[in-house]
Order: C-alpha cells, then structure tokens, then sequence
C-alpha cells in the first residue's frame, strides 16, 4: 500500500482511507500521517493559482535525467527534437547522470534544471524547500487526461494539497527474480513441495519450499540471496509486519525492538539467517547477486523492473518473477521516479510543452520496450510495450499488481548514512550462527537515532 498523508481532490477521493480501499495492511503505518511535501519554514513554494503560460519570447530549456544510457538517449532525441521544432526555444540542453544518487547530488549542488527526473523519496523534501512548482493547473490547461492516464498509486504518490506536485514516470515494485532452471514449479509439485496455484501469488511457507528446493550445498547452489541493505530487507519485513521505523514519514529512528516487530523478526530470521538456503558473507563477496544468479548458483534475488535487460543479456538462462511472498500480508518497496519543474523556470508554459512532449504515451512506449521501465502511464503499462509477450518474465504483470503493495520510505536527509550504520547489523541478522534479537534491535534502533535526530 502506497502510504501518504497528502490531500488527494485531484484524484477525485478526499481520505487516504478511501484510497486505499480494502487492501490489506502489512505494516503498522499510522493511519494519518503528516504531509511530507509540507513546506519547511522560510521556504516560499512556486505553486501560483493562476498558472503562467509561455512569455512568446524564445527562451533556454534544460532538461535533467538519469538512467541508463539506452534509456536517456530516447530522451534526448526527443527533448532536442521538441527544441528543433519550437520557435520559442533558444537552446535545448540536456543533462544526465547514471543513477538517482548522482542526479540528486548535482541537484543539490547547483541549480535546477527546468525539468528534472528525481526519486519520490527526494521530490517532498525539494518542493518543501520551494525548489519545485506545481503542474497539475499547467498540465490541465495542456488537456492531460490524468485519469485516464496514470496509475491512481503514482498520482497519489507525487499529490498534495489538491494538486500535483510532479509528472509521475516509473513506478516499479521490487519483486523475487526466479532462475527457472532452479526454481522449477512443476518439478516442485511432482516432488510434493507446496506450489503457488495462481501464477502471481504465493505464501511464505511456498517460498522456503522453493528455497529448499533449489538449495543444494554441497554443490555451492542455494535457494536465495538477499543483501544486507535496507532497501532488499525491507520488502520481507513489512510483509512480515515488522515496524521499520518509529514514524512512517519522519522517524527518529528505527523501531524494531517494538513489540509488534519481534514477532516478525523472530519469523524472518528462521529463514533469511538458514545457511543451508543462502551462500556465506565470502561466498557472496566472491560475487555479485546477479552473477550468482545468473550462473544457475542461486535460484531468487531481489530486483526492480531496470534489472530484466541485464538478466535476458544472458545466454541460457531462463528466469521470471514473483511478488514479495506474503507472510502477514502483502507488502514491497518501490523504485517510483518523477519529473518534477523548477520553480525558477523563467518560461513555465514551455516548460509543460516540453513535458508533455518528452513524456507523451508514445514517447513513455519507446522507451518502455527496452524493458528498465513500470511505467507509471496505464496506457503503456498495459501494452505489449511493457508486458511484452513471449519475452522473459512471463509473468511481467506482477509488476503493474505489485504496484498496490509498495510501502514508500519516509524522507530522509542522507539514506546513505543510515545505510552504513544499518548494513553491519543486517550482516548479523543473516548470518551470525547465534543472535539475540530483542538485544540487536535494542542497538539498532539506538546507532538510527544517532543518524536520524541526534539531538534527540
């Protein structure tokens, strides 16, 4: 479930609850949360009732993304075509950086571009320092359908206060890649192992089966490998009901030695820390969760949509996906990206031209085939563009299904400095042969506060 607080009128529903539905909760996520695109003091968001169109005088544009690179040159073939073709553009320039970290670095460094591709868990803080404006009034008077257009979840993700903070562009659950050779459903049943009956479903008792399965130590194969970060952690904790932290959208630090996470933790660790399902801290440091995958050594990894072109690079192996297996409910984190508007744009008109333009269904469809994008446009997600039939995954749905369980993270400051603390504990929760859970989550949740209020 897709966790925010923001006022949602564009999306014609006026509660979180009513948006939500009946879909089931994993996590115990406050029912009303603050808004984190709320402005921060001192700040002045551009967010004008009465939307400035184009000046008529020709005027420089920029454009930031990031991505990999097949991805970012349809972009700028079609950004540097929009600037060849519009008399109101002086110059087009387009900027780009491999990964979000480097383009959200470069963002706060300096200035920003007119248009720019960010996270989700950056977009609230920019628009809260008043870096951002507003497109939902400029997008509307341009005839955008955002109904009929975008995914409810993406929309109210990048929503507050009745309007849209953002242009939504990819939204993808983290899912478990299986390598089909050995993680075979039908050969599972045959053998008498639990099976999933539906395709885009299953439970924790059929993933350890699967993972029984496909482990065979002796010929260093085994069932899964998950990283010692937060982000492939968290997917299996929310499922699991565990608090994460101690406030869904400013946490002052984690909150796993609650008592509604013990149970939770007690669950994943019976699984996650069995060394006869996963290879060893220098097994894995030998190589990479891909590689090993890949090499027919571990049957699931964790993923996004962006690493499907990778996995098909690979002569012979035959892989799919899966959701998040549901342990106390269904749940997953997202990788859910935004195009966002400068509030110092000096032509926001042609700033939205540009938008519409660059990010048009067809446009999204071009780059949607090279298989690294959820879009976050139903039109294309629900296209042969996207699910691509006779391609692997078969069971690309997942992706667009998996898109109501995500549990969004809250907006931090430095996730990377939270990472570092956080890593060398989730090493001992994977691997240590002897753990106290209560004690390690008490010394979690203490060196968290440390990063994330220290003067608390």
């Amino acid at each position: 479930m897709i966790a925010l607080g923001a006022a949602t009128g564009l999306l014609g529903c006026s509660t979180e609850a009513e948006l939500r539905g009946s879909r089931p909760t994993a996590t115990a996520a406050a029912t009303t949360l603050t808004d984190p695109w709320a402005p921060q003091p001192g700040s002045d968001p551009a967010e004008p009732t009465t939307p400035p169109t184009s000046t008529g005088e020709p005027a420089d544009l920029t454009l930031g993304i990031y991505g990999p690179p097949e991805s970012t040159r349809v972009i700028r073939r079609l950004a540097n075509r929009f600037g060849r073709d519009n008399d109101g553009v002086a110059s087009m320039t387009v900027e780009t950086w491999p990964d979000s970290e480097a383009a959200v670095a470069a963002y706060d460094a300096g200035e920003l571009p007119d248009l720019f591709m960010v996270p989700l868990s950056d977009a609230p803080r920019l628009a809260a320092e008043g870096r951002t404006r507003r497109v939902d009034e400029l997008l509307d008077q341009r005839g955008v359908a955002f109904s009929e257009t975008y995914s409810r979840d993406a929309l109210q993700a990048f929503a507050s206060d009745n309007g849209l903070q953002c242009l939504p562009y990819a939204i993808s659950p983290m899912v478990v890649y299986l390598n089909t050779s050995l993680v075979d459903f039908e050969k599972m049943a045959f053998r008498g192992f639990e099976v999933p009956s539906d395709p885009t479903r299953w439970n924790w008792n059929q993933f350890i089966a699967a993972a029984e399965f496909a482990s065979r130590p002796p010929r260093s194969q085994w069932g899964f490998y998950v990283e010692p970060t937060l982000r492939q952690f968290a997917p299996f904790a929310y499922a699991a009901g565990v608090e994460i932290f101690d406030d869904p959208t400013t946490p002052t630090a984690t909150a796993l030695s609650s008592d509604a996470s013990q149970a939770g933790l007690t669950e994943l660790r019976l699984v996650l820390g069995d060394p006869r399902l996963r290879p060893t801290p220098a097994q894995a440091r030998e190589r990479s969760a891909v590689d090993l995958f890949s090499r027919g050594r571990v049957g699931m990894i964790l993923g996004f949509r962006d690493l499907t072109p990778q996995l098909r690079s690979v002569p012979g192996l035959d892989f799919d996906v899966m959701p998040i297996p549901n342990i106390e409910g269904n749940a997953t984190v997202g990788d859910v990206k935004g195009i966002c508007m400068s509030a110092d744009t000096p032509d926001p008109g042609l700033a939205a031209d540009l938008m519409i333009s660059v990010f048009s269904t067809e446009a999204i469809g071009r780059i949607a085939r090279q298989g690294y994008l959820v879009p976050a446009n139903v039109q294309v997600s629900q296209s042969d563009d996207f699910l691509q039939f006779g391609q692997e995954p078969a069971n690309a749905a997942i992706f667009n299904s998996g898109i109501r369980n995500i549990v969004m993270p809250p907006v931090l400051d430095d996730w990377r400095a939270l990472d570092q603390v956080v890593a060398p504990y989730l090493l001992q929760f994977l691997n240590a042969p002897v753990l106290d859970l209560p004690v390690w989550a008490a010394e979690v949740d203490q060196v968290t506060q440390q990063v994330l209020s220290p003067d608390q």
